[in-house]
């Protein structure tokens, strides 16, 4: 649970502090108050310094040389509390636990498990196959502290072999390294979405099917080896046409996540009515596969996600995270009304 958050030249805040209760607390304020700011702060600092808006612009305040996020979390139980802080400077990123600064610190995420809302989520999968692989990364990251070390190893490997291929080059060595890298993202992504089939098959979500589409061919499942047997052979074939064309054909970064709805494709069957419920269903999904991962109940960030839904379905969603920090945040200040409890923040 977090309980205090402070900032400093963070976006659009010089300076900030904030308290939060176990259970509801609700973000109040108008567009550009800097209420997703604040979630991002939390986000950052408790996913190691990862942000869900990447390619925006600097999370320094303008003007300034560097940035920082310091937390109070705990347990549940105070003897359980821990400081933690993220520091932005001179381009990199440094941690501090208790006042010490750390360099590996794997299991922050599990004892303080965070999982993201966004309103984007609610259309991600009527849109681009990239959003989907985003959104697919974003909650493993959120669920496996090293599929993001997976990932940003797998970035590194992936930008050398297109400068490669751009250069006229198809180094086996560094196709062999990709390989195997992409192999593992392939087999977590799809051992991921065989877990939360699952957690649907066993509640409302039975009409709920999720599939993953390599551009390698046929892979469902199987190790890490196996896939990366299939992944070797599809580089042989397409070796000449990626020199020809000097770009990758195939590859996680090419992959896409398929969402049936009653055995139809959502993206191009389900009304936005089915799209809204499927994917409150598959939240729900998710955020019970990340408990069962995590060391704690997890906290819950929805920036302006629940104002898609009507009242009755906004209590529901709630309602089925006890136990669980939920941190919101609405231009509107008639939703207090809806959770009469929650802690109330109000930015200005």
């Amino acid at each position: 649970m977090l309980n205090q958050l402070k900032i400093k030249n963070f976006r659009n805040f010089s300076a900030g502090e904030f308290h939060f209760h176990g259970g509801m607390n609700l973000i109040v304020g108008k567009n550009g108050a800097g209420k997703t700011n604040l979630l991002e702060a939390i986000y950052c600092l408790l996913q190691t310094g990862k942000s869900f808006r990447p390619g925006l612009q600097p999370l320094i305040r303008q003007g300034e040389e560097n940035a920082a996020i310091k937390g109070k979390c705990s347990n549940n139980n105070q003897e359980l509390g821990e400081e933690v802080e993220l520091v932005f400077s001179g381009g990199k990123k440094q941690f501090f636990r208790n006042g010490k600064r750390i360099y590996q610190d794997k299991d922050r995420r599990r004892r303080n498990p965070v999982m993201l809302f966004l309103p984007e989520d609610l259309s991600v999968f009527k849109q681009e196959a990239g959003l989907r692989r985003q959104y697919l990364d974003r909650a493993l990251s959120e669920t496996d502290p090293e599929y993001s070390t997976l990932l940003e190893t797998f970035g590194r490997l992936h930008r050398t072999r297109y400068f490669l291929l751009r250069k006229g080059e198809n180094n086996p060595a560094w196709t062999e390294e990709w390989i195997r890298k992409a192999s593992e993202i392939i087999r977590n992504r799809i051992r991921y979405l065989n877990q939360l089939n699952k957690l649907l098959a066993a509640g409302p979500g039975a009409d709920i099917k999720l599939g993953y589409a390599t551009t390698a061919g046929n892979v469902t499942s199987g190790s890490a080896e196996s896939i990366a047997g299939v992944l070797r052979q599809k580089s042989e074939e397409l070796s000449r046409d990626e020199e020809k064309r000097k770009r990758m054909l195939f590859g996680p970064q090419l992959d896409d996540i398929k969402i049936f709805y009653q055995g139809r494709d959502l993206r191009y069957y389900a009304s936005s009515g089915e799209t809204k419920h499927v994917v409150f269903l598959l939240k729900i999904a998710q955020a019970e596969y990340l408990r069962k991962q995590s060391a704690c109940a997890p906290i819950m960030l929805f920036d302006e996600f629940l104002e898609s839904f009507d009242s009755s379905r906004q209590k529901g969603l709630i309602e089925v995270f006890p136990g669980s920090q939920l941190i919101l945040t609405s231009c509107r200040s008639d939703t207090s009304r809806l959770f009469p409890d929650g802690h109330l923040l109000i930015l200005k």
